[in-house]
């Protein structure tokens, strides 16, 4: 006759074993709740920073409207229409700023960003 099988966990184990899924599920709501709250924020700083950049598109448009031979305006002109997706704008102020300024500080940026926008 087998002798009868020895339990793998005895009560004083499960009862550890199930305040420590207690924990994880905890800890897990926890860091589902984290997430939110970061996906929140960064939604918040992504519009902010969208804001941003159609208040220096604004501010840049004036300054190459009056000063159209300011290379550096046109090249950060060219980045803010980048950033908002706006491509023939972007196109347009980096191919100036490369025309005003080819070997400008900022020349190698420009050339970088040229066949994304075209």
């Amino acid at each position: 006759m087998r002798a009868a099988a020895k339990p793998l966990l005895d009560g004083d184990s499960i009862a550890v074993a199930d305040g420590k899924i207690a924990a994880i599920k905890q800890q897990l709501d926890e860091a589902k709740a984290l997430r939110a709250e970061a996906e929140q924020l960064r939604a918040e700083y992504a519009a902010k920073i969208a804001g941003a950049e159609k208040d220096a598109e604004a501010m840049l448009l004036k300054a190459v409207e009056a000063k159209p031979d300011f290379a550096l305006a046109h090249f950060w002109l060219g980045m803010a229409s980048f950033n908002l997706n706006k491509k023939a704008a972007a196109k347009e102020h980096l191919e100036k700023y490369l025309e005003l300024e080819p070997e400008g500080s900022e020349a190698a940026t420009a050339k970088e960003l040229l066949p994304l926008v075209k």
